[in-house]
């Protein structure tokens, strides 16, 4: 399956951001949770699938291997900004002072593989050797190794 499939970076109708807004209302939630959840349920859903097809084509002599790659949404440049005025300009592993025109990276606290959001909550400003130490771990992850 090519990547292109799962580019989830669709543009929503005016339609489809209404009926967004009241499913939202009505469940008292932002329509970015809703969203998410709604993204959330249909990755479920398309590994389910795939793993019922590595069921029916996996034999002995046939390897079979379905992945599912979820795209990143990224962060606008206000976004970025704001969470670098919000955290200080501090890397907030190592404490490290960071340039405001970087290089700096942004941290998924939960990272995206294992379901993480791009909601403030989930991100911190980090320098780059943190960052990429960190990887797809989880800080409990990382403190444990």
């Amino acid at each position: 399956m090519s990547a292109d499939l799962f580019d989830l970076r669709a543009k929503v109708t005016p339609q489809a951001l209404m009926v967004l807004r009241a499913v939202a209302g009505v469940r008292g939630i932002d329509i970015s949770t809703l969203a998410r959840d709604i993204l959330h349920e249909w990755a479920a859903a398309r590994l389910a699938e795939a793993a019922a097809i590595n069921e029916v084509v996996a034999a002995p002599e046939v390897e079979c291997e379905v992945s599912l790659r979820i795209h990143r949404v990224a962060l606008s440049g206000a976004a970025r900004k704001a969470l670098y005025v919000r955290d200080e300009g501090i890397c907030r592993e190592c404490r490290m002072t960071l340039d405001r025109e970087g290089p700096w990276h942004i941290d998924h606290i939960v990272p995206v593989v294992a379901g993480g959001t791009n909601d403030d909550a989930n991100l911190r400003l980090t320098c780059a050797p943190c960052n990429l130490r960190k990887g797809a771990k989880t800080i409990s992850e990382v403190k444990a190794a």
